[in-house]
């Protein structure tokens, strides 16, 4: 098994929980914060760039208020980590780093549509959106470089969000993080040579059923989502969310733009 996840009720022990599967040679790639929960998604396939002198292949940071969680990215950055996905919860910014990412931006903004003109201008730099989160009323974006493209679309409805994804998988868009944020759900996706699925259920005990079914199949977990009663986990046959053979393309979902 490539991919594991856990869970603890409360921060202290999942940093013991983050330690604990450090030890046995797995590294932290996604966090998630649901019901009353948080939960980890860890990886044992990750590896230090070659010319790299960290002892470990992912940390992490958190922090109470989203300006001294910046300034503790720009530190880790300077450790040689890249941001590769930021959650929130209970007044807490909780940033993931892996060290085989590639360098790695943020942007936030307090307006979506401000936001949106962020992500552009990343783009344009030659950055792709990996994670989206909204928290305190702040949009916080996160980018690498190492991905090719990337696109996100939104929908406040799960039924027709779904099917978004199922049409954007028969255009040969792959989804690679789903986030719910100020009452949209929003999904990251690319045009990978790596097949993506996902997987959703109103009870956890079910939802871990079919990623084990999944991981039988050669997939492996890589985000996590609990939002208005529902779970929602997306697999990938990569274990990491890596992936050098993206596209450039990029829609939304009310309006496309770019090659479409």
């Amino acid at each position: 098994m490539v991919s594991i996840y856990t869970s603890s009720p409360n921060l202290v022990e999942f940093e013991a929980e983050i330690a604990a599967q450090q030890q046995a040679q797995y590294d932290l790639i996604d966090v998630e914060y649901a019901d009353g929960e948080w939960i980890g998604v860890f990886s044992n396939l990750l590896e230090p760039r070659a010319y790299s002198n960290l002892t470990e292949s992912s940390t992490y940071t958190h922090s109470n208020d989203v300006n001294t969680f910046t300034e503790d990215i720009k530190q880790t950055w300077d450790l040689g980590y890249d941001l590769v996905n930021v959650e929130h919860a209970n007044g807490t910014w909780f940033g993931v780093y892996n060290d085989n990412y590639g360098r790695s931006l943020y942007s936030y903004n307090s307006d979506f549509d401000g936001l949106t003109g962020q992500i552009q201008a990343r783009w344009d730099a030659g950055y792709d959106l990996i994670d989206l989160e909204y928290a305190e009323g702040i949009w916080f974006a996160s980018f690498g470089d190492n991905i090719g493209g990337s696109g996100y679309f939104t929908n406040s409805d799960f039924d027709e969000f779904t099917e978004e994804i199922q049409t954007q998988a028969e255009r040969g868009w792959d989804l690679v993080s789903v986030d719910y944020a100020n009452g949209m759900w929003v999904g990251v996706f690319g045009d990978t040579s790596k097949d993506s699925n996902y997987l959703s259920s109103e009870d956890f005990s079910q939802l871990d059923t079919q990623i084990t079914e999944q991981q039988s199949l050669g997939y492996n977990l890589i985000d996590l989502e609990y939002a208005e009663g529902l779970w929602l986990a997306v697999v990938n046959s990569s274990p990491t969310t890596n992936d050098n053979d993206l596209g450039n393309r990029f829609f939304d979902y009310n309006m496309r733009l770019g090659f479409f």
